[in-house]
């Protein structure tokens, strides 16, 4: 169900991205933040058949994901202050 949503995720960020003007430094930091969520698919992809292997493996990666995500992307928010 996490994959789903990040990909949906994805698709929305980039569908924001593809109808809206933005600057430069805006649009690279969106790619840095990009690279967030492709290790983060790939993190959740990973998760599916190592559940098959041990469940704590998969929980693991979900916990790995989540600690991704809660560190800062100081990019963005120096984008928008410009």
């Amino acid at each position: 169900m996490l994959f789903i949503c990040g990909i949906a995720y994805y698709l929305l960020q980039a569908d924001i991205a593809r109808h809206h003007f933005m600057s430069e430094k805006m649009k690279l930091a969106m790619n840095r933040q990009s690279r967030k969520e492709i290790i983060s698919q790939l993190c959740y992809f990973i998760s599916i058949p190592a559940a098959f292997i041990h469940e704590w493996i998969s929980a693991a990666l979900f916990v790995a994901v989540a600690l991704l995500w809660i560190i800062p992307d100081r990019n963005i928010e120096k984008a928008l202050a410009e």
